[in-house]
């Protein structure tokens, strides 16, 4: 399948459509780019292993708390399904309500 595009002035490429959903590429698929001997370019999907997706994520999470957003949204959750344990730990069923006395 040929498929024609222009290099713009900030050096992108606009890959057609038709052949983005063809190879399946997505917004942030990575691609390699391999210049040919013969003047072209060949691009293909960058398959990451576990060690290079490591390294794309190492530092996303540094200077954050993370155990407490994440017990915070939790117990976000917990309220907005009608359950109102404040700490993490703390017992999840509904109490009867109090008897009053007559």
């Amino acid at each position: 399948m040929k498929a024609a595009t222009k290099l713009t002035s900030k050096g992108q490429v606009v890959i057609p459509k038709r052949v983005r959903d063809r190879l399946r590429w997505r917004a942030g698929t990575r691609l390699e780019v391999t210049e040919l001997p013969e003047g072209g370019v060949r691009l293909a999907v960058v398959e990451e292993n576990f060690e290079t997706l490591l390294d794309r994520l190492s530092g996303c999470l540094r200077g954050h708390d993370v155990l407490t957003a994440l017990e915070t949204d939790r117990r976000a959750e917990r309220e907005r399904e009608g359950r109102w344990p404040q700490r993490l730990g703390e017992d999840t069923r509904k109490r009867p309500a109090a008897r009053r006395k007559k």
